[in-house]
């Protein structure tokens, strides 16, 4: 029995027997979902119906010459690192700016040092100021951590 490969946008490739079909998917050209079309029949039916004893790539992973490469997977909220909020909180009242860097928002945690030693050295009330806005930017931040949501490294409160 012979079959066409029928792609997503219609464009038929083929016949293959299913020896051939069989070779297709083992070099990865061919998914369990792929629909192939019946030569004599016309009947579409889908790759992984037609090559039953195939052992066909578990879903998640990718094929490359081949070769089954699994799919990188990225972390999730719960399995981050936990920050605590009173550690951040006091990291910026010793030193304006390392709460950010505790929780790992290093470039705006130099960018609020930097600020409040600038300006604090001209006037002292803005960099004050500056100094409180980091500690309550900290506090919050471990919190938004802790809780599991996306944190950016310039996101702010």
């Amino acid at each position: 029995m012979a079959f066409y490969v029928i792609t997503t946008d219609g464009t038929r490739y083929g016949p293959g027997d299913e020896a051939e079909l069989a070779l297709w998917a083992g070099e990865g050209r061919l998914r369990p979902e792929t629909e192939l079309e019946d030569t004599e029949t016309g009947v579409r039916r889908r790759a992984a119906s037609v090559l039953r004893e195939f052992p066909w790539p578990h879903p998640d992973s990718t094929v490359i010459d081949g070769v089954e490469y699994p799919r990188p997977t990225m972390v999730s909220a719960p399995f981050a690192p936990r920050r605590k909020v009173w550690v951040a909180g006091l990291l910026t009242v010793l030193l304006c700016g390392t709460g950010q860097m505790y929780n790992r928002q290093f470039a705006k945690g130099f960018v609020f040092l930097f600020a409040s030693l600038a300006i604090g050295f001209v006037v002292e009330g803005p960099g004050i100021g500056i100094w409180v806005v980091a500690c309550i930017d900290a506090c919050r931040t471990a919190r938004r951590i802790n809780a599991g949501e996306p944190v950016g490294p310039w996101s702010l409160f």
